[in-house]
């Protein structure tokens, strides 16, 4: 079916919604990892709820879960920009947003075992999944000139900051970690500020060469 104005018009503020919401979760996993660095433990370090205690930590992972949602309808929000122009960076960002949704498994689960199992390694497959996949997208995005540097970009940076910094960081220890995964949060909220402005696609001297394959 052949799009309307109707129907481009809606598309672009579905986008721009999309943008605002990732902002939102981005900035709140921010300052939620950072209140997890800074805030007095209320349990001992080898505690599955560290630094609260069970009631504390059920809440602080809902929250978790609902920063993992949205980050994942995020990018999947990619696949209707440019940055999805190749099946390539396709496959993925949905490669991506999927491991996200198991990240926002992951937080519930972790409630629901009450530290009976150590859910560490798959936290570490999942973010990796998600790493990779952006990695993966990015760098053909990095290739198209975009209206927006950003979302040329950012991508590819979300993506490499797994293995630079996200992943060292966490080994470095609790507060390290949670202080990494603040800035990664960050960089996520900056993805979604380019959506919600709208800036999409491709330079408007390039799109008639926009690439399909």
């Amino acid at each position: 079916m052949p799009t309307t104005p109707a129907t481009g018009t809606r598309s672009a503020g579905a986008l721009r919604l999309m943008g605002a919401l990732g902002t939102g979760a981005g900035l709140v996993g921010a300052v939620h990892a950072a209140l997890l660095a800074t805030w007095p433990p209320a349990v001992d370090e080898g505690s599955y709820s560290h630094p609260f205690d069970a009631g504390g930590f059920a809440v602080s992972q809902a929250v978790l879960t609902a920063r993992d949602l949205v980050l994942a309808a995020l990018l999947a929000a990619l696949l209707r920009t440019a940055v999805g122009r190749t099946r390539v960076a396709r496959v993925g960002l949905v490669s991506s947003a999927v491991s996200m949704l198991v990240l926002a498994c992951l937080e519930v689960a972790s409630v629901a075992m009450a530290g009976s199992a150590d859910l560490g390694a798959w936290y570490g497959l999942a973010s990796f999944g998600v790493g990779l996949g952006l990695v993966v997208a990015g760098t053909s995005a990095a290739r198209t000139p975009l209206d927006s540097p950003w979302l040329r970009f950012l991508p590819l940076a979300i993506g490499v900051y797994v293995f630079a910094v996200l992943t060292p960081g966490i080994l470095a220890g609790f507060a390290a970690g949670q202080l990494v995964i603040s800035g990664w949060m960050v960089l996520f909220a900056r993805l979604g500020w380019e959506l919600a402005r709208g800036r999409v696609g491709p330079r408007r001297s390039s799109r008639g060469r926009e690439a399909t394959r």
